[in-house]
């Protein structure tokens, strides 16, 4: 009986090749017990190594794009006059120049250093008191970041703890104009006391616009 199934098998092995049709090839020879989930704990084990390498590979292409590069920093350092501070409350109410209630006797100013640092000097109205706020800085591809500190005054001149300000080289400015969530309703309706009717949010939420003209470079 097996020769018989052998002959049958040869028969068809070489009809399928008269048409055309090769036979499979032979499966290979099993390794020893256990070594095929070993195979494979190795292949998940390079699958789990090799996949971090390579996002972290990834992240790295996309932060180092040398086609924006960041714009130096002796590119905006300088003394820049508040030439204009506006907020629209809640974005429903008229426009607001903050930079008009403060007092004029020393001119509203901004000093940005070549360290990083910058700090916003303006004179208070009622008091002739000078206000002065410290932040940090970080140039980007189009203008620099800013930070205040929380316990900073950032919030007596109507300003927002981060802002993202835009530089114009030609011009010599930097501007800012967003939305905001950070605003101070006391301070508000102290420099525009006509809002104190108003239903606003504390803080108040709106639209900050912030203009600052280069009058010197250091």
């Amino acid at each position: 009986m097996p020769r018989k199934s052998n002959r049958v098998a040869r028969a068809l092995s070489r009809l399928g090749e008269a048409v055309g049709i090769k036979p499979a090839p032979d499966p290979p020879a099993p390794g020893p017990p256990g070594h095929s989930a070993f195979l494979t704990t190795v292949e998940d084990m390079m699958k789990k190594l090799i996949l971090p390498v390579l996002l972290l590979i990834g992240a790295a292409a996309c932060d180092d794009d040398p086609s924006e590069p960041n714009i130096p920093r002796d590119v905006v350092v300088g003394t820049y006059a508040i030439t204009s501070i506006t907020f629209d409350p809640q974005g429903s109410l008229p426009p607001v120049d903050i930079h008009t209630r403060f007092g004029t006797t020393i001119p509203a100013s901004v000093i940005v250093s070549s360290n990083g640092t910058l700090q916003f000097i303006v004179q208070d109205a009622a008091t002739q008191q000078l206000i002065t706020v410290n932040g940090t800085y970080r140039t980007t591809s189009t203008g620099i970041d800013v930070t205040f500190p929380a316990s900073s005054q950032f919030q007596q001149i109507l300003l927002s703890e981060r802002m993202a300000f835009t530089f114009n080289e030609a011009a010599s400015t930097l501007t800012f104009s967003g939305e905001v969530d950070d605003i101070s309703r006391a301070r508000l309706i102290a420099l525009v006391p006509e809002l104190a009717d108003e239903q606003l949010l504390d803080p108040t939420p709106g639209t900050l616009s912030v203009t600052l003209t280069r009058t010197a470079t250091q």
